[in-house]
């Protein structure tokens, strides 16, 4: 299971943290260039992979992806993380 979170996209408004059955987000004490508070992940390994996160963020900040039902999508994303670390790391990749 990975969490993608676009932390320029994020606004810090705490819906993935109240959604999430297992508690798998907090928010951090970094802030985007806006200044929110952005979603962090803390506990993946406790993440169920429901998407609840993903479904309830109003921004489309977050991206859940299970590598055990898509093995090809992970190298599409992951070539998104490395041109946007390029560009100043605006993505999380946990």
């Amino acid at each position: 299971m990975k969490i993608y979170i676009d932390t320029v996209v994020c606004k810090g408004c705490g819906l993935c943290i109240y959604y999430c059955p297992r508690t798998v987000l907090r928010l951090s004490d970094r802030r985007n260039p806006k200044g929110y508070a952005v979603a962090k992940v803390y506990d993946l390994e406790d993440c169920v992979g429901c998407k609840l996160c993903e479904i309830s963020c109003p921004d489309l900040a977050i991206y859940v992806e299970d590598e055990t039902q898509h093995p090809k999508a992970g190298k599409e994303v992951s070539i998104l993380s490395e041109v946007q670390h390029q560009q100043g790391e605006n993505r999380i990749r946990c």
